[in-house]
């Protein structure tokens, strides 16, 4: 009697959860159990348990493939405002001024150790380029919160779904072990218990940071290297960091030559990087936009297969315990 008792203020607990977890409509249908009109042998009660948990794998694989498509729709926008911004980008970056300052502070590094061109560079794409792939990034992490919401929703109705099924072949007294049905609830609610308290979701790296920053901030040093490497043999270490600091010490003139120590060089070394820059870089930011929107893609698809997987898998081997415990 004491067994029956806690049975069945268990299940009315585990009812009572999944209203207050989630107080809107569920938006998985709820299925009706034959066992409402009519009574089983354990048997047919298996065929029944494993139907529910086919149903309950087949929601979590829709979600996952709902997550997969909604993705790529939601990143696509923030993408695009960041490739509509390169040619705009790479214009002021190409810009003679531009140029010199940022040979200078590559040419400062070189010199001192320091780290001036990088921020420099970064601060120039940022609010253009890099922030909307930093939104495009935020959104997906958010989606990956809902669906792991959503796939919480459905493993606690599933869980209500057994128990309830359980419970009332056990109070209609078809079932030849009464006790094979009252483990059957307990499992299913540690099983519930340890998908609730699980964190699932791991924070997605950025995409923009670890793809688009790194292979652009290279290909801009590729292109200013010479010039850079002679401003570093020729100006030394107060006049180059005087100019990577403050104003550019030349003028525009293509002709003029910079002395220092006997050793020159002429801005054209400049002019030859403003030349070959537009269409260099511009190439290697639209493929590294690319590369990181696909990169974001595969790690959120990742993450949220993983943890749909992990869902479904314990669910398999709740259902082979319900099993067998009910032969």
């Amino acid at each position: 009697m004491k067994k029956a008792v806690f049975i069945s203020i268990a299940v009315i607990a585990l009812a009572a959860l999944v209203f207050c977890y989630f107080r809107k409509p569920s938006v998985f249908p709820v299925k009706l159990s034959p066992l409402a009109t009519t009574t089983l042998n354990d048997s047919a009660l298996s065929e029944i348990v494993t139907q529910i948990t086919a149903d309950y794998q087949s929601d979590c694989k829709r979600l996952l493939q709902q997550f997969d498509a909604d993705l790529k729709r939601a990143v696509a926008p923030h993408f695009d405002q960041a490739r509509n911004a390169v040619p705009e980008t790479v214009g002021e970056l190409s810009k003679f001024k531009a140029c010199a300052k940022m040979c200078y502070k590559a040419a400062k590094d070189q010199l001192t150790g320091s780290n001036d061109f990088a921020p420099a560079f970064i601060e120039a794409i940022d609010e253009p380029i890099v922030q909307p792939g930093l939104r495009a990034n935020a959104v997906a992490d958010e989606m990956l919160k809902t669906l792991q919401l959503r796939l919480q929703e459905r493993s606690m109705q599933y869980a209500a779904d057994l128990a309830s099924t359980c419970e009332m072949e056990k109070t209609q007294g078809a079932s030849r072990n009464v006790a094979a049905l009252e483990k059957c609830v307990t499992a299913i609610a540690q099983t519930t218990q340890e998908l609730q308290r699980k964190t699932i979701i791991a924070t997605l790296s950025v995409a923009m940071e670890a793809v688009f920053i790194r292979s652009t901030c290279s290909a801009v040093c590729a292109l200013i290297a010479k010039p850079a490497a002679k401003i570093a043999t020729t100006a030394g270490v107060s006049v180059t960091c005087a100019a990577a600091d403050g104003p550019i010490p030349v003028g525009d003139a293509v002709s003029v030559v910079v002395t220092v120590a006997g050793l020159g060089w002429t801005i054209y070394d400049v002019y030859d990087v403003c030349r070959v820059m537009p269409e260099k870089l511009r190439t290697q930011m639209y493929q590294s936009l690319d590369e990181a929107k696909n990169a974001l893609i595969a790690e959120a698809g990742g993450a949220a297969k993983k943890m749909t997987e992990t869902h479904m898998t314990k669910a398999q081997k709740l259902n082979a315990t319900l099993i067998k415990q009910l032969q």
